[in-house]
């Protein structure tokens, strides 16, 4: 996904505008239905963004790590759709929506580059639902793998626990985990802590 500009880049408005706020792991950033005051980008560390359904269930939405955003709905909402919390000890600098807007419409390269960073959510999202929805669950891990390897690698290095990548493939850690140790008696796979290579295709 396309980083969001460096702080020196926005208009002298906005950045005396912007406030950094520290998180600590576990941290929320905002809570669903809080009232939208500003819209967020991630310095360091990296912020978890969920959903909490009527009947109890969160729903992973998306991560953002450094130099990424979220909450960009917040720009058009009075109340926060969604949730964010800090996956691991964070910093983050949030815009009032206001100056944001303001910003944009006096900025053109600005509003083009926001513009193009809500492009690159909607394909992220879809193409995570489009993940979500492939069954069984060894072809949904087997896609998520093919997807995350490096282009011209077969190793990926995961930043993340594989209860954190269960969440992102709407599996339980047990499906998870039994899948992949299914993977790898099979030999398409081999683990080495959070390190995963592609043997062979299955």
């Amino acid at each position: 996904m396309p980083e969001f500009p460096t702080f020196d880049q926005f208009p002298p408005a906005l950045q005396a505008a912007a406030v950094r706020r520290k998180l600590q792991s576990g941290e929320s950033v905002f809570r669903q239905g809080d009232t939208a005051l500003a819209f967020y980008a991630v310095e360091r560390g990296r912020i978890r963004v969920v959903s909490h359904t009527r009947t109890g269930r969160t729903v992973l939405l998306y991560r953002a790590v450094a130099g990424e955003c979220f909450a960009e709905t917040s720009l058009f909402a009075e109340q926060y759709s969604c949730e964010a919390i800090a996956d691991v000890p964070a910093q983050v600098v949030s815009f009032p929506t206001a100056a944001l807007v303001a910003a944009l419409r006096f900025k053109p390269e600005l509003a083009e580059h926001f513009l193009q960073m809500l492009s690159e959510r909607i394909h992220s999202l879809k193409e995570r639902v489009n993940l979500q929805n492939i069954a069984p669950a060894r072809d949904r891990v087997l896609e998520y793998l093919f997807v995350a390897v490096p282009p011209g690698q077969t190793t990926v290095a995961f930043d993340r626990s594989f209860r954190e990548i269960a969440d992102e493939l709407n599996l339980t850690q047990e499906t998870l985990y039994r899948t992949l140790a299914e993977l790898e008696r099979e030999g398409v796979i081999s683990r080495q802590k959070r390190s995963i290579t592609l043997r062979r295709t299955a």
